[in-house]
């Protein structure tokens, strides 16, 4: 993927702003599909692997979370990272989960779970 420029992504931004402070129905119809997407199909997915994530703490988080949706999870196999709480959820979690909702928004995939179980799988070696 190619890098945008910080003054690319502003036009862009102001653009969006611009059409949503217009009401603009396209823009408008948009958001509440990606938002009803999120309610109704993300929500529950994301909630139970983060609940997942921070019970177990694995230093692989890519990898747990690729075997946990993907149901291939052996829990007697993690490794467990012995950061504190808050520490590990900021250096460890936060940002691939922050990256895959937004890959799964973009897709919008039938099938979540695969979806990011192949996405988290494509990390191991990152995250």
């Amino acid at each position: 993927m190619r890098e945008v420029s910080i003054s690319t992504k502003r036009a862009i931004v102001e653009k969006v702003q611009t059409r949503y402070k217009q009401q603009d129905a396209y823009l408008l119809r948009d958001l509440d599909t990606d938002y009803d997407y999120i309610v109704k199909a993300l929500d529950p997915i994301f909630s139970e692997a983060l609940e997942a994530v921070m019970l177990y703490k694995p230093e692989q988080v890519a990898l747990f979370l690729s075997q946990f949706l993907a149901g291939t999870l052996d829990l007697e196999k993690v490794k467990r990272s012995n950061l504190q709480t808050q520490f590990y959820f900021d250096r460890k979690v936060r940002e691939v989960m922050a990256l895959a909702m937004d890959s799964t928004v973009q897709e919008h995939p039938t099938d979540i779970r695969a979806f990011l179980a192949d996405f988290f799988d494509k990390r191991i070696n990152i995250y």
